[in-house]
């Protein structure tokens, strides 16, 4: 493969992907799978061509005045990535007459070996649970098909190979032909870097993710650190038409992936176009359409923007990405990839809460189950979509007026007033307000004569209503507000299933929606064990499915656990500037009387009659049939379903959470300030107590408690003062305990105070069975 540069010296932009996977869901290698963005040159010494890579966080490549560009190009290392020697046009195997003289002055090379070379380290990505990879050379080919030269990009293609010697410690043994042998399609992508794009800053408040890089010319003028929107080039017409919308010249156009089976094509076309209605309403006429992509069309070439669809050996997540020129964050290329085994994901967890098959309305509700797995894939289109276009995640959309699409939405499930459940209302429809604030402040522009801050600062002060709270204070395991928590039903969503208030006590307006969802996520999933049977998986399915799909049911409570429980030591908060101050900054504690009713809330779901099954339950649950045996680790009883295994995980789902560390500190602190906020002593106990009322699992129920009191305790983390508390509480509870309970106590202790815990199998804490994606 011969390369022909006509300017070297001259910086662009590398990228690309993967045409083809590995397809193992436990390896970030899909097809699809989008390259990170390299700012790139060609360097000419002698008769050498030379491949460097530049360090373009650091603002190397800006053009900059009384030589700054020079200082700090070389304060910070570049990495030459190829070398060859440099050919005439004419040496060049093959060629036609008129070639070379068409040609001069263009540096030729042959770049087979770099094209056929590891460019994005795949092999430290394959090279999960300990198996080391390597390229195998002189296997790999270059991909004719692959490979075509464009006025602003070029493209190449490869086949390459790794190898292991440690096949069975990979995840990918599971779907190579070969598993010492594992072949990938890479594809790259010589982009022209762009011109005349105006950035955006980036705000916080925005919804937007951030690109950043450091400026150092701007040492002693300001701050180094610039950060930037990302968001697609649109270009509007001079003037509105006489509705005041602007048409644009080039539209936003993502193609969706012709593999896609009908009908969730259509379903994924129709949620991907969602997002229309919000460019019509920032003033643009026709700026974004989702189609098909032509038969024919090269899916890689940029500006070609791709939903594709993935298929893994497993359940796993969807992804969108976009590719961005790093000192402008223009987006080049938006990247989706949507996973098909989210609808067999979706219909095995309905399918548990109906158990549809035999019943007499047996049609009517595998329809209603259907019609909420294609609307959850129009939520995933536009959800994915929405990051592609340059906008992350908000888990505090739960009461909006109506949820944002990048929000995770948990299926609202109603229950009739037969007593039945129905998933005719399980999901929403169409973009939430906070989805129209987004286009408005990415691509929006303001009026003539206004100034891009003074319109933008407008739109984030009339969006100010509108909770946003992003990933780590969502998901991360030391999260403080109660307001940003995925995968909970939405507030208007549940008024209009009849959800009622906790029992004993007042309830602040904002946070009573927590205590109720959870107080109907726990009716239906009474509901649906009572009902559950052999009806709950289809007719043809072996019958140890069942136990599978009872933990679907299970632990349907789980998210809206973890909602109330964020009520302790929670704290609410927005992002913002400086001189957004103060209208946005400062923290506010919940209250200590709302703190004390999640934890009786949390105590509450360690009784009985949370953790029991229903006779009729264990009456019909059989072990796995040959060839689906379940792993050793999922139960202790071998092919038997493990009911304390199940009900240690759900003490475990509660426990963890309520005794993590960060959150203990929290209530310590808030506690000095407000004395009804509980301290990390008397939520031990509570748990405690309440495990004792567990039943038959009231033993296991105690010692999963004490289990996540000890890592707490081990973790490190705790507070001097908590962890003095700690220990003084774990001590009273060994002392006033049978000898049982005193001696696995009395273990653990040491083990946390000694750094034993992680090598002790008695206190290995349960495993909870996945939850996630929804």
């Amino acid at each position: 493969m011969y390369l022909g540069v006509p300017h070297p010296g001259r910086l662009f932009l590398v990228t690309g992907g993967l045409t083809a996977g590995v397809g193992a869901s436990e390896l970030p290698l899909d097809r699809g799978k989008p390259a990170t963005v390299q700012l790139a040159r060609f360097l000419l010494r002698n008769t050498r061509l030379f491949l460097q890579f530049l360090s373009r966080d650091f603002g190397v490549g800006l053009p900059q005045e009384d030589g700054h560009d020079q200082a700090i190009e070389d304060s910070f290392a570049a990495s030459t990535v190829f070398s060859a020697s440099v050919l005439q046009a004419d040496e060049i195997p093959g060629v036609v007459p008129g070639f070379a003289e068409a040609h001069a002055g263009v540096v030729f090379a042959d770049i087979t070996p770099w094209v056929l070379s590891d460019i994005n380290n795949h092999a430290s990505a394959l090279a999960v649970g300990g198996s080391p990879f390597k390229l195998v050379p002189g296997v790999g080919f270059t991909l004719h098909e692959g490979c075509a030269a464009h006025q602003r990009s070029t493209e190449l293609s490869a086949s390459l190979t790794f190898s292991t010697e440690n096949a069975s410690a990979s995840p990918s043994a599971v779907v190579a032909a070969d598993p010492r042998r594992v072949t990938i399609v890479q594809r790259i992508s010589l982009l022209e870097l762009p011109t005349g794009f105006t950035p955006r800053e980036y705000h916080p408040a925005s919804g937007a993710y951030g690109k950043a890089f450091h400026d150092f010319a701007a040492v002693g003028t300001g701050r180094t650190a610039r950060w930037l929107q990302p968001r697609f080039r649109l270009e509007t017409d001079e003037e509105p038409d006489t509705d005041g919308l602007s048409g644009v010249q080039r539209p936003i156009v993502f193609h969706v992936d012709r593999a896609i089976p009908e009908p969730y094509r259509t379903a994924v076309l129709e949620g991907a176009n969602w997002w229309s209605a919000g460019f019509t309403a920032a003033g643009f006429r026709d700026a974004y359409l989702a189609e098909l992509l032509p038969p024919g069309n090269d899916p890689w070439t940029v500006p070609t923007n791709m939903v594709w669809w993935v298929h893994r050996s497993g359940p796993g997540w969807s992804l969108g990405n976009a590719q961005t020129d790093p000192f402008t964050g223009e987006i080049l290329r938006g990247n989706v990839r949507l996973g098909s085994q989210r609808i067999p994901q979706l219909r095995s967890l309905f399918e548990a809460l109906l158990s549809p098959y035999g019943k007499a309305n047996e049609e009517q509700l595998l329809a209603e189950i259907e019609a909420a797995v294609l609307q959850r894939i129009r939520h995933l289109a536009a959800h994915e979509i929405g990051h592609a276009l340059g906008f992350m995640h908000n888990f505090a959309s739960t009461n909006h007026p109506a949820p944002s699409v990048m929000d995770y939405p948990h299926p609202a499930v109603s229950i009739r007033k037969d007593g039945q459940l129905s998933l005719s209302h399980a999901y929403s429809d169409g973009l939430g307000p906070w989805d129209h604030f987004l286009v408005k402040h990415a691509y929006g522009n303001p009026a003539p004569g206004e100034s891009e801050a003074s319109f933008l600062g407008k739109l984030r002060e009339e969006s100010e209503p509108l909770a946003y709270l992003s990933d780590e204070d969502g998901s991360s395991q030391w999260a403080a507000s109660p307001e940003a928590i995925p995968w909970t039903v939405h507030t208007d969503v549940a008024a209009n299933q009849g959800i009622t208030t906790p029992a004993g006590g007042k309830v602040a307006g904002r946070d009573n929606g927590l205590f109720a969802a959870l107080e109907h996520a726990l009716r239906v999933r009474q509901i649906a064990l009572e009902g559950f049977g052999p009806g709950a998986i289809p007719p043809d399915a072996q019958l140890g499915e069942l136990a599978n799909r009872l933990n679907r049911v299970y632990f349907f409570h789980r998210f809206q656990a973890s909602a109330v429980l964020r009520l302790l030591g929670g704290g609410r908060y927005r992002y913002g500037t400086a001189s957004d101050s103060p209208k946005v900054s400062g923290i506010e504690p919940v209250a200590g009387s709302i703190q004390r009713l999640a934890l009786r809330a949390a105590a509450g779901l360690l009784s009985s009659d949370v953790l029991d099954l229903p006779k009729n339950v264990s009456g019909v649950l059989s072990a796995q049939s040959i060839r689906h045996a379940t792993p050793a680790r999922e139960s202790r009883l071998g092919p038997l379903h493990d009911e304390d295994a199940a009900a240690a995980a759900a003490v475990t789902l509660v426990a963890q959470e309520a005794m993590e560390p960060s959150r203990l500190n929290r209530m310590a602190s808030q506690h000095i300030e407000d004395p009804e906020v509980p301290l990390s002593n008397e939520v031990l106990h509570t748990l405690f107590h309440a495990a004792g009322n567990a039943g038959r699992h009231a033993v296991v129920a105690r010692h999963t408690v004490i289990r996540a009191a000890v890592h707490a305790l081990g973790s490190g983390r705790l507070t001097d003062e908590n962890r003095v508390n700690f220990l003084a509480s774990l001590e009273q509870i060994a002392e006033s305990t049978p000898s049982t309970h005193s001696a696995f106590i009395r273990h653990g202790i040491n083990l946390a105070l000694t750094g034993g815990l992680s090598g002790d199998l008695l206190f290995r804490q349960a495993t909870i069975p996945q939850g996630t994606p929804l």
